[in-house]
Order: structure tokens, then sequence, then C-alpha cells
């Protein structure tokens, strides 16, 4: 799906990150693309969660 530069796409995927050591690259390629909207962290361990948490500008009530 092309997208121009400084246009919104037509669909957004919406996903959901498991893992905020692990699924930080993945996190960081689909923050960065405006195709994707992370909707929901989640992680065990709570200071890589909330470190993560502050990268992506998530609020309290999307990460678990």
């Amino acid at each position: 799906m092309p997208v121009n530069a400084g246009s919104r796409p037509s669909r957004v995927w919406r996903v959901a990150l498991v893992g905020a050591r692990r699924g930080s690259s993945y996190g960081n390629l689909t923050h960065a693309d405006p195709r994707f909207e992370i909707t929901a962290l989640c992680d065990a361990n709570h200071d890589s969660l909330a470190a993560y948490q502050r990268a992506l500008g998530l609020d309290d009530s999307r990460c678990f």
C-alpha cells in the first residue's frame, strides 16, 4: 500500500505489542509508519513496560 509523503493512508492497521523489549524493534517500525497505530503494549516487566510506554507516548489505559 503506497503512501505519499505527508498524506494519511486510506487504511490504518491497529497493532498491539507483546513484550516491550523483544517487541520494541517491531514497535519502532510501526510507530514510525503512518499505516500503523499502536493501540496496546504488554510486558511482564513493569520497568520495561514503563520505559517503552514513555518512548511511544501511550496512555496508561493502553498498557498492561
